[in-house]
């Protein structure tokens, strides 16, 4: 949307820019998703774009650093369905507590069998299955993984309660940024 034509000397053009043909609005000339940050002024090249159809729209997505990680999910571990791309969740992990025999007596009455606690915080959801698009047109539909995007170290969080428990997303409203410490 932000694009606009300009001049460009003769002696500068190169292969693969992207050139206004007869009265093209800019719009009409991009196809697909930028896979980085365009400078103002700077030329738009065809190599800047990801079409729809080709090439990895949730690895262009990502941003500088972050990774994209797959969790299972079912109906109830993802508020029945009604989050979508582009949704901020928390992942919280449900799981019980191990302690030996001897222990066992001694802590009955002062710890509980099963714990929950909040993994990860303000989550950004890339796609459900393989879509990560959304239609609002679209019902409500249940996937069966949820690709999530993280740091390096939320990555790992990630693989490592995926094995201990089950994992649960908690959608967030629009706009809500707050983080417990």
């Amino acid at each position: 949307a932000d694009m606009v034509w300009q001049e460009w000397p003769e002696a500068n053009l190169f292969e693969g820019l992207i050139r206004r043909e007869d009265n093209q609005k800019p719009i009409e000339a991009l196809e697909g998703r930028l896979r980085r940050v365009v400078y103002a002024s700077e030329p738009m090249q065809k190599s800047m774009l990801l079409s729809s159809d080709k090439g990895n729209i949730v690895a262009s997505s990502l941003a500088a650093g972050n990774r994209a990680v797959a969790i299972e999910v079912s109906a109830a571990s993802m508020v029945g369905g009604f989050i979508k791309p582009g949704d901020y969740v928390d992942v919280i992990l449900s799981h019980s507590i191990k302690v030996n025999n001897d222990e066992r007596l001694a802590l009955q009455d002062t710890v509980k069998k099963y714990v929950t606690e909040t993994i990860l915080e303000n989550v950004r959801v890339l796609a459900i299955d393989q879509n990560a698009t959304t239609d609002e047109k679209d019902k409500v539909k249940v996937g069966r993984t949820v690709t999530l995007e993280v740091n390096s170290k939320g990555a790992e969080k990630l693989a490592l309660v995926g094995q201990m428990g089950d994992l649960s997303l908690s959608l967030r409203g629009v706009g809500d940024t707050e983080t417990i410490v």
